[in-house]
């Protein structure tokens, strides 16, 4: 978390330092605390003399105690709300120009409560009528679409205030507009850029880093270094029901799995032979792409065969830029469905009720972006691609629909004109596929228009990230294969893959396998990655 983006002089770092030892010395007293932060004028330019003021306290510090009574925050959550309190405290004392910059780090297992503290912040700055000062920002839009802090969220991928421009006072203004701004999902994978040079891995591994990555990962690293203040979370809120889950993930989380782990898991997870109970509601969590739009189909059906309802199926409409492509490369192009590169599938399968995930940063100020979670409710269909019945409950349209209607929590107080109250619009986009030698039977680029959204009755490690899921199938596997005896064996899981799919759940009896658990050839997932985090920040646990 960065809080307190405005240019600050680093003249009072004593400030920031008193309010740490005073929350941690004395946190949880009930007793009045009369502080200067009362005060709304500076304390350098006031006389001496005595002023009383009666009412309610309009420190942030107050809010921040009755917030962390009503939220309930475990001691550790309370410490990390309550530092940036008092810092929000010292900026508006200070109207914000000569207090140091605060620059905080909360981390801690799958499931310690990191999420509720940024609750607790949406809570602080709204009951502040401040929202607007806040700014929460994620890896991929995922999180963003999670969090509860409606227009001020957008996804990290997507430009700040006046992007693109050379840093002049414009730009220092717009971002002086916010007070805080909170990085949420730092995903352990793509920490590598920021936490390197390290000696968990070498700076020419796989040649991953060119010259001018090594400068950006440069600037990166200066950042990271000014993460000073750390609060490592290790009560696990997720998994609290379930002891056994929770030494299982702290064993992966050290590294030092051993067999019994694996045997664990297999004997309770997994049974040979078992289908998915799609009905059920189970989500499936799988690292490749195939099977994920392989699974999505099923599932599809599966679902409108339980609601009795009809299924509409869009091929969504491809162009190719030079003339007409074979025949296989047309088939191959629609078996190629959505991935991180590709927001539009090819196939999209439509059964009202069903669960989707936007793949694509549409309207960020109303959250529909990367990652967000919907129902669809309806779907409205385009005249140029009227339906061909194929039987009872089953429909084709060559080309996509003119719109489908979404609903969530997060558009519950929307309404627009001519639309069902509590649902937003998602319309097709075109994307540009070009060739590359990953798919070899493509011969010419071709453009792609349909729906920028998928089923989301399976979805990759990625996207379920952060999120906690009551009753899951997981494929635990890596994304490639190896030939074993002329076999095409999987490869094992990735170890931070590993983690975030175990820790979804929160308990070992929610938790189905879809294929045994391979054991890595070390029998350790790698290095601690909280214990990499807080020493690169130069912090101390608190």
């Amino acid at each position: 978390m960065i809080q307190g983006i405005q240019s600050m002089a680093p003249a009072h770092g004593t400030d920031r330092g008193a309010a740490e030892r005073s929350v941690l010395a004395g946190f949880g007293e009930e007793d009045v605390q009369v502080t200067r932060v009362e005060t709304e004028e500076r304390a350098g330019n006031a006389e001496a003399g005595m002023e009383v003021r009666l009412g309610p306290s309009t420190s942030f510090h107050e809010a921040g105690k009755d917030l962390t009574r009503r939220l309930t925050l475990n001691k550790k959550q309370a410490i990390a709300f309550s530092i940036i309190c008092r810092h929000l405290d010292s900026m508006r004392q200070g109207d914000g120009g000569d207090v140091s910059q605060l620059c905080q780090f909360v981390g801690g297992e799958g499931g310690t409560g990191k999420s509720r503290v940024i609750e607790a912040l949406v809570g602080l700055f709204a009951a502040k009528d401040l929202s607007h000062r806040l700014l929460i920002t994620a890896t991929s839009g995922t999180a963003a679409a999670r969090s509860t802090a409606s227009p001020s969220t957008r996804p990290a991928a997507s430009p700040g205030p006046r992007a693109g421009r050379e840093h002049g006072e414009d730009s220092r203004m717009d971002w002086q507009d916010k007070d805080m701004l909170v990085i949420d999902e730092f995903r352990p994978v793509q920490e590598r850029s920021i936490l390197l040079p390290s000696a968990a891995v070498s700076w020419d591994e796989d040649n991953s880093f060119r010259a001018e990555q090594r400068h950006q990962h440069d600037k990166a690293h200066a950042l990271w270094r000014r993460f000073t203040t750390a609060v490592m979370l290790d009560e696990q809120m997720r998994a609290a029901g379930d002891p056994e889950l929770q030494r299982l993930l702290k064993r992966i989380r050290g590294g030092v799995q051993d067999h019994t782990d694996l045997d664990l898991l297999n004997s309770r997870c997994h049974r040979e032979g078992r289908r998915i109970p799609w009905e059920t509601g189970i989500t499936v969590v799988t690292p490749l792409n195939r099977n994920r739009w392989n699974l999505n189909m099923e599932a599809s059906l599966a679902f409108q065969i339980q609601q009795r309802s009809t299924v509409r199926i869009f091929l969504s409409e491809h162009k190719w830029k030079d003339g007409l492509p074979t025949e296989e490369e047309a088939i191959m192009m629609l078996n190629q469905g959505d991935d991180s590169a590709i927001p539009v599938p090819a196939v999209f399968m439509f059964v009202p009720g069903m669960p989707v995930v936007v793949n694509h940063n549409t309207h960020q100020g109303l959250k529909l972006v990367n990652g967000a979670s919907y129902t669809a409710v309806e779907v409205i269909v385009d005249k140029a691609h009227p339906g061909h019945r194929i039987s009872a409950d089953m429909t084709i349209h060559f080309g996509p629909p003119a719109a489908i209607i979404l609903g969530s929590k997060t558009t519950k107080d929307f309404h627009f004109v001519g639309m069902p109250p509590g649902t937003i619009l998602l319309t097709p986009m075109s994307v540009r596929i070009q060739c590359q030698r990953k798919r070899p039977w493509q011969q010419n680029d071709v453009s792609r228009k349909g729906l920028p959204c998928a089923a989301a009755f399976a979805c990759t490690d990625y996207k379920v990230q952060g999120g906690t899921l009551e009753r899951v199938a997981l494929e635990l596997r890596g994304t490639r294969t190896t030939n074993v005896g002329g076999r095409a064996v999987p490869s094992q899981c990735d170890p931070y893959s590993l983690y975030v799919q175990l820790s979804r759940c929160p308990t070992l009896d929610g938790i189905m396998l879809v294929s045994k658990v391979r054991e890595r050839p070390s029998g350790k997932p790698g290095p601690r990655v909280d214990d990499r985090r807080t020493s690169e920040a130069g912090g101390t646990e608190r």
